[in-house]
């Protein structure tokens, strides 16, 4: 089935741009009779009719701000959302939220309903559709969370991964645990796990240390994988004696695994956690973990992006949240 015509294909096929095209459909007075006819005639051709919604908020603004996520299900995904909503209620903002259940297709879907201008900005959480979140840049203000942009133009909420990752193996290494010891667990392949990976491995050559690659494992964010990577890496000759979840639910379950195999963490095996979810100190034992506040990353990309409405002309904004290495009661204590 052919996608729905855009804004953007009638442009593109009258030859003029997506601004004459709104102006030949809400005020076409304000163009020539030439211009009317070529717009009107490659809409025709595309099938393309205006959104009435988007012509109505054409002169006036929504006061809504969209949020692509790649699963609500994830705890620190529910706590972005949180933070976002209570920011923005509190300045009479609405908060849209769209679930692309890690699903291309979904974000690829999103981007043309979001190129309708039903919203004043888009608030964007890692996933697959970077490229196509970063063209809306050209239709509004767009906010990247946890996801690095290849374009300038775009106001940025990052995590200190390399800071995170400096205090996590210093004290590993200062709890006498070797690197060939040490197992990290990422989500799924994708850009996020890329960054994460990327900020790994600069702190490691800055340290002068190396993770075997075979320590190194792609998952996804659910407690369910995080049992099934705990199942294979035990499961192997060579064990390591502490695993690093790149999620605190994914550690969950991970450390359920482990019960279920008859090993008692973190006395036979250790694990840590990233991003202390809520419900992390109420584990037992209770989950050492890396703690940035999700909430903070909703709060701060909100912000930003009122920010960029109010004032357009305002310099890049780039907030890094740093992190705070929680430890409690899943890594064994120095012998």
């Amino acid at each position: 089935m052919n996608k729905k015509a855009t804004i953007m294909d009638v442009a593109r096929l009258a030859g003029v741009g997506k601004t004459t095209v709104s102006r030949v459909f809400n005020k076409p007075e304000q163009a020539g009779a030439e211009t009317v006819e070529k717009v009107m005639a490659a809409a025709k051709e595309l099938g393309y009719k205006p959104s009435p919604i988007a012509r109505a908020l054409n002169d006036t603004k929504s006061r809504t701000i969209s949020l692509v996520v790649p699963n609500v299900e994830s705890s620190t995904m529910a706590e972005i959302i949180r933070g976002a909503m209570q920011y923005l209620t509190e300045r009479n903002y609405s908060l849209l939220v769209l679930d692309s259940s890690e699903n291309y297709a979904n974000e690829r879907d999103y981007f043309y309903l979001l190129q309708e201008r039903m919203t004043d900005g888009v608030i964007f959480c890692h996933g697959s559709a970077k490229e196509r979140m970063e063209a809306l840049r050209d239709l509004m203000p767009v906010v990247f969370v946890e996801s690095r942009a290849k374009r300038t133009d775009i106001d940025q909420v990052l995590v200190d991964g390399i800071d995170a990752y400096r205090k996590l193996f210093t004290y590993l290494l200062n709890s006498d645990f070797m690197m060939e010891d040490i197992a990290i667990v990422y989500g799924k392949e994708d850009s996020f796990s890329r960054l994460r990976i990327g900020q790994c491995e600069q702190v490691l050559e800055e340290m002068g240390l190396e993770l075997s690659p075979a320590n190194v494992l792609y998952s996804n964010w659910r407690a369910e994988d995080g049992y099934e990577s705990m199942n294979l890496l035990l499961g192997r000759k060579r064990k390591p004696k502490v695993v690093v979840y790149l999620s605190d639910v994914m550690a969950l379950g991970g450390m359920r695994a482990a019960h279920d195999l008859g090993l008692v963490v973190p006395d036979d095996i250790s694990v840590v956690g990233f991003n202390d979810a809520r419900f992390s100190a109420f584990y037992q034992p209770s989950l050492t973990t890396l703690d940035y506040k999700p909430e903070q990353l909703g709060i701060a990309a909100a912000k930003q992006i009122l920010n960029r409405l109010k004032n357009p002309e305002l310099p890049i904004q780039m907030d890094i949240l740093t992190t705070e290495l929680l430890i409690n009661e899943s890594v064994r204590n120095k012998e």
